[in-house]
């Protein structure tokens, strides 16, 4: 009893406690948030597909994200990529490389020409 009332007395030890309790707030928070945050950019930055879309498909549990059918392989759309949905329509070719954030879509415009649409 006789030490919390004097640590409460001490205002120079209080402060230094909420400091410290603070600093610890920020250094945890920035641990769960900055963290997942770059390793899901370092994800996208590695992830590689190309090829023509033959099904789009919105499944239950990713919250608006499609998957799409590239080929033979679903790939699930993150949300870096997220610019990019509306659109995409099925048959639309899509290229994204190792490295870089540019996602280009290409289209068949019907008349024997292409659209093509860079997503940076």
């Amino acid at each position: 009893m006789f030490f919390i009332r004097r640590f409460y007395n001490n205002k120079k030890l209080v402060k230094v406690a909420i400091w410290i309790g603070a600093s610890w707030l920020i250094l945890v928070t920035s641990i769960f948030i900055v963290y997942p945050w770059i390793k899901a950019d370092g994800l996208y930055l590695n992830s590689r597909y190309s090829g023509k879309i033959s099904k789009i498909e919105y499944r239950p549990g990713h919250r608006g994200s499609p998957y799409l059918k590239i080929g033979n392989e679903w790939h699930l759309i993150n949300a870096e990529e997220l610019k990019i949905i509306p659109y995409l329509q099925e048959g639309d070719s899509v290229v994204k490389e190792i490295g870089s954030r540019k996602i280009v879509v290409y289209r068949s415009d019907g008349n024997r020409g292409q659209i093509r649409s860079e997503f940076d």
